[in-house]
């Protein structure tokens, strides 16, 4: 895979969860818990672990908590674009799998980051100037059940190749950056999240309503984190199964578009802690299984 390609899709995903999620969170918790993310998806070893058994095991268990997870943010896209029908939400899963299946998702991705850096550029200009320095000050996480959602980073690692490292540091700065001014300026205003802060920003002396492009922006960034992870969970497939013609886009679609549906009796505590066993104690694992590995063949 190409690594520019690919970074620029990490940080189109990164976006929407750092804006939909992680602002809500406080801008002190969201820049520890990416940090972390960051650090083993930029220094950490590429995982392709077909031939251990134990490896397939926990993989496994991402691969279906990938499933869960996009259900949830087709859920989350319906409730940005203001409705609790789970339709939008599905159209953007079908869309994704589409992506992905034509294999023109990296593509699509070089694009919408171009997009997405411009908005979300402006978009913080001018909603800096009102922010309230004493509400930067940090506090207690509010929101701790929505920081695992910064371990994202993490399922890179089964597309990425060490060839591609400076680059992936390069793309992980940058949507660090988006993140940590989108939790900022939420907490500067105090506001509930970035797409309430949004709904009311001072444009050369008048206050304007900006929450129509931070809408736009997220389901942007909602298509990339979706596909990213159909993408994440095909070279899972392939890893165990040594097959590559597996029909997993069709089945991917149809089982978490249910799960889109029935996303609304999932709770916060039980996704928080299904995100931070799969998306980050499970990638330590395997780390620890790729240095064994390494180690006995030396």
């Amino acid at each position: 895979m190409d690594s520019k390609r690919l970074g620029a899709l990490l940080f189109c995903a990164l976006s929407f969860f750092g804006v939909a999620f992680l602002s809500k969170a406080g801008w002190s918790g969201a820049m520890t818990v990416s940090l972390a993310a960051g650090l083993l998806l930029c220094f950490g070893k590429p995982l392709a672990l077909e031939n251990r058994r134990l490896a397939q095991f926990f993989t496994l268990g991402i691969l279906l908590w990938n499933t869960v997870m996009l259900g949830s943010i087709g859920a989350e896209v319906s409730r940005i674009n203001g409705t609790e029908n789970p339709l939008p939400g599905i159209l953007l899963l079908l869309l994704a799998c589409y992506g992905v299946r034509k294999k023109n998702l990296l593509t699509t991705a070089a694009v919408t980051a171009c997009v997405i850096g411009a908005v979300y550029g402006i978009l913080f200009l001018f909603a800096a100037t009102e922010v309230e320095p004493r509400a930067l000050i940090p506090r207690v996480c509010a929101r701790p059940e929505l920081l695992p959602t910064a371990f994202f980073p993490t399922v890179f690692l089964f597309l990425c190749t060490e060839r591609g490292r400076k680059l992936r540091i390069q793309w992980f700065l940058g949507s660090l950056l988006l993140i940590v001014s989108a939790a900022l300026i939420t907490g500067g205003m105090n506001s509930e999240d970035f797409y309430t802060a949004a709904k009311s920003v001072n444009i050369l002396g008048a206050m304007e309503r900006l929450e129509p492009f931070v809408g736009a922006v997220l389901t942007a960034g909602a298509f990339c984190a979706m596909g990213s992870l159909v993408l994440v969970n095909r070279r899972i497939l392939e890893n165990i199964s040594g097959r590559k013609n597996f029909p997993l886009e069709e089945i991917q679609f149809i089982l978490s578009a249910i799960l889109c549906i029935r996303a609304g009796q999932i709770s916060e505590n039980v996704r928080a802690l299904g995100t931070t066993v799969c998306w980050g104690l499970i990638p330590v694992i395997l780390q620890g299984i790729v240095v064994l590995k390494k180690v006995q063949k030396n």
